[in-house]
């Protein structure tokens, strides 16, 4: 038999195990209970409207046995719509193979959109547009947050006992990047779900060598089938399992020698793998439609295009935007820095030193499949410099991996040190850690995805350098106000609404209040539109002018904070000078023009736009002097300004050719 099955010394199981076996259980009931109550607290993140589509038409698709395609459709066709505020998503009927390739919707499996669209039905909600559709989704959010938990500690508990469970469950709770993202991320969350299922049951399977059970196999078929109903990205799952059943049997039967390893028990162990493996292909395809009307070509086709992502969105990022094609190389793993809590990364330098330490004590093998499930996906993203974005949400799959290396470097110094106040020193040391981390789940409990540890000053200390709130959580709450405060569901006359955040907006004002007209609007831009009240979310701000507390702008109402920094803003109209000026200077009227930008300026001294455009109009009428000051002033609120940039160059060219 394998050397697995023997006991090393830091393998010894712990005499209080039972003890904490109990703690492990009574932690992943209180999670399974709590977490998807709490999770009805989180608002709607801006790319929901996108996997809502697909909940909204992958059950159409089934009852008509796959003659309703509208599931097919892409973003760039969808988007359009949420942009105006529509309701009703075009209906026509798409041929899959004219559909350009970038943006698409299909790529996606529908595991948790399906999931979530059939139970709302069963609790009586028929709608999208129903604020209830989104507590049911959220709910089951955290339910699947919660059973990432429990697998993870479960994988904790194979390679060192239940109390390293217990330590990873609990680094996982007091990482708020983690379980912000389990509260409201209907992509990123599910699939790692099934990434940690299926490694729990790989490390199980190959554990048990060379007489593996048929129900790891069928343990590691439907944790795989699960991640691939998710995302195509699972395939590297099944990559994972051929190559370390291929590196375990060598090993222990060539260069081991253990008993056991016959070519009956060969032929066993590869029917299992093969179960296993193109079960957990075919199952995967069941709830991705794209997938399932052509499991040969469709996947792989999925996978290359997945891997130079077409769609590129400028970042924040060090205090620069930049495009995400653009982003260097360690983008992702200086993210998990600044946003991991200290509990873990002092855990993962200890438990990495650890490792290293004892590797002749431990089941080297299996550790080292779980760190190639951790690193290798980081490692391959990083060195192929592949498109990312919105922090390290997209491998939000590694994460429960690299937790239980940190559970295992506190884990081994218990075991390592054997005095009575080891246990006092270590949990000390983990609660003071974790205290930064705690006390702002306590206190931002809706906002918690947006943390920042104290290595780079917190939020405060990242704010105007690097994306906080970029799923737009904080609109529930800007929408809430404006809706219970200035009470505009209730106006007389129709109250028009911008914003850059269309979808959420929608959901939580035009579906409660009829009289509420939602437009969307950049915030660059917002004196060209007509509006009574505007809701606009900080990550296209310019980072000048968060660094330097030009934003909120004037006029703004209300502002949606997270740590004591501002990540929505809400901006009531007094009067429509700052309209009606624009409107005059784009007919060519500036002279008539002026008033009206002098007027708005008395209110809103930190809008550049107003300030180029009335000095734009300054210029126009002979007052040369005046215009070149107020076009200068406005590069001082946004140096980036595109009008003032665009007058200040027209102002050089003019001087250079005199």
């Amino acid at each position: 038999m394998a050397t697995t099955k023997a006991t090393p010394p830091l393998m010894v199981i712990d005499t209080k195990d039972d003890l904490f076996k109990k703690v492990f259980f009574g932690l992943i009931i209180a999670v399974g209970i709590l977490l998807p109550i709490l999770s009805i607290q989180t608002g709607i993140n801006g790319d929901e409207r996108f996997q809502v589509f697909i909940a909204k038409y992958i059950i159409p698709f089934y009852t008509s046995f796959g003659e309703d395609r509208r599931v097919f459709l892409t973003k760039d066709e969808v988007l359009p719509v949420y942009k105006q505020g529509g309701q009703e998503l075009v209906t026509q009927q798409y041929n899959i193979d004219m559909v350009p390739q970038e943006s698409n919707l299909m790529n996606y499996g529908g595991l948790f959109e399906f999931t979530s669209m059939a139970a709302a039905k069963l609790v009586g909600i028929h709608t999208d547009m129903d604020t209830g559709f989104f507590d049911v989704r959220h709910f089951l959010l955290g339910l699947f947050t919660a059973i990432c938990l429990l697998f993870a500690g479960l994988i904790a508990k194979e390679l060192l006992g239940w109390r390293a469970a217990v330590f990873t469950v609990a680094i996982l709770l007091v990482s708020p990047s983690f379980i912000g993202q389990g509260m409201m991320n209907s992509k990123d969350i599910p699939f790692a779900m099934g990434y940690v299922i299926a490694t729990y049951y790989i490390i199980r399977f190959l554990k048990a060598f060379p007489t593996p059970s048929w129900k790891n196999a069928i343990g590691v078929m439907l944790g795989m089938a699960l991640a691939l109903n998710v995302r195509v990205g699972a395939l590297l799952l099944f990559f994972y399992f051929t190559m370390f059943c291929v590196l375990f049997w060598g090993y222990f039967q060539f260069i081991k020698k253990e008993n056991g390893f016959t070519m009956a028990n060969l032929g066993k162990a590869v029917a299992k793998a093969l179960v296993a493996g193109v079960g957990g292909y075919f199952i995967g395809l069941l709830l991705w439609p794209y997938g399932l009307i052509d499991p040969l070509g469709n996947p792989l086709a999925v996978l290359k295009e997945q891997s130079e992502f077409p769609v590129f969105i400028n970042q924040l990022f060090e205090g620069q935007v930049v495009s995400s094609k653009d982003l260097p190389s360690y983008y992702l793993t200086k993210f998990i820095y600044m946003t991991a809590p200290l509990t873990f990364l002092v855990g993962l330098l200890g438990g990495v030193i650890m490792l290293l330490l004892n590797r002749n004590k431990t089941n080297i093998g299996l550790w080292a499949l779980l760190l190639f499930t951790a690193l290798f996906p980081l490692a391959y993203l990083s060195y192929n410099n592949t498109n990312v974005y919105n922090g390290w949400r997209h491998i939000l799959f590694v994460y429960p991996a690299l937790v239980i290396v940190a559970a295992a470097g506190f884990e081994y110094v218990l075991r390592m040190w054997h005095k009575a106040m080891a246990k006092y020193v270590v949990g000390g040391l983990f609660v003071v850690l974790s205290l930064s981390s705690i006390i702002w789940m306590a206190t931002n409990w809706a906002y918690q995805y947006v943390y920042f540890n104290p290595l780079v000053g917190g939020i405060k200390g990242a704010y105007g350098q690097y994306v906080t709130d970029y799923y737009m959580i904080g609109v529930k709450e800007a929408s809430t106000w404006l809706l219970e405060q200035e009470k505009i569901g209730s106006a007389g006359r129709p109250i028009k609404v911008a914003s850059d955040c269309v979808y959420p907006a929608q959901v939580y004002l035009t579906t409660k209040a009829e009289n509420v007209a939602l437009q969307y609007q950049r915030f660059h831009g917002r004196t060209n539109a007509e509006w009574d009240y505007a809701i606009f979310y900080s990550e296209y701000v310019n980072p000048y002018q968060l660094q330097n507390g030009l934003w909120p702008p004037d006029g703004t109402v209300y502002t949606v904070e997270a740590g004591g920094v501002p990540i929505v803003a809400v901006l009531k109209r007094t009067d429509m000078s700052d309209y009606q000026a624009r409107q005059l200077l784009q007919v060519g009227k500036f002279a008539e023009a002026i008033p009206y930008f002098e007027k708005a300026l008395s209110t809103q001294k930190k809008n550049e736009e107003l300030y180029s455009g009335l000095g734009l109009c300054y210029l126009n009428v002979g007052k040369v002097k005046e215009g070149i000051e107020m076009v200068d002033y406005s590069l001082q609120l946004n140096p980036q300004h595109q009008e003032g940039v665009a007058i200040r160059n027209q102002i050089n060219s003019m001087n250079n050719r005199k």
